[in-house]
């Protein structure tokens, strides 16, 4: 038993007939045409959108989750306390509101606690943090190395492997450095030492 309908032919409901199901030879169409809500209810388990009988694209569970597929694998699903997405993200512009954390390490994170600041935490210890004029970089909490407007201050050893060298000067004519075994202090400019 059935009731056939030609291509483009509509099933109407409403005085309006504001609901219209129909096909139109290539695709088929569940419309609300009127000024009202098309709305998709169930007091069981959940609302299932599917390809075929088998494949999950979309499902929304009664008091519960809602889960996104691709080719029926679960990639998106909201969670208790926000949501959880499966393999990457890609967005042209996220905001975040202040941390983002390593899962199940509530000291290691990326912050943002206040406008123009940042900062990254590993086991509690901010080790990078930059606001508007500054960056700091730390060891264990403790900063040892500050940009200013001058220039760099760092505060501790500045240490360099073997014939590491500093240079100084616009062309480093000026050099000091050890080769493991010798220091020198090299001018290797037009001038004078």
């Amino acid at each position: 038993n059935r009731v056939k309908f030609a291509d483009n032919t509509k099933a109407t409901f409403g005085t309006g007939q504001d609901l219209q199901i129909y096909h139109d030879g290539s695709n088929s169409f569940i419309q609300d045409v009127g000024a009202g809500n098309l709305n998709i209810t169930s007091s069981g388990g959940s609302v299932q959108i599917n390809k075929g009988l088998s494949e999950n694209m979309a499902e929304f569970i009664v008091d519960g989750a809602v889960n996104l597929y691709y080719d029926s694998s679960k990639k998106f699903e909201t969670v208790t306390d926000g949501a959880k997405v499966t393999g990457n993200l890609e967005s042209t512009d996220i905001t975040i509101a202040d941390y983002i954390h390593h899962a199940g390490d509530v000291d290691t994170y990326i912050g943002f606690p206040s406008t123009d600041n940042f900062k990254i935490s590993a086991g509690g210890n901010d080790n990078f943090a930059v606001n508007t004029t500054t960056v700091f970089l730390k060891h264990t909490g403790n900063t040892k190395l500050i940009t200013t407007s001058t220039g760099v201050d760092v505060t501790g050893n500045l240490s360099l492997p073997d014939d590491g060298k500093t240079l100084y000067g616009e062309n480093g004519d000026l050099e000091i450095y050890n080769d493991g075994n010798d220091s020198f202090i090299s001018d290797t400019g037009a001038g004078g030492l």
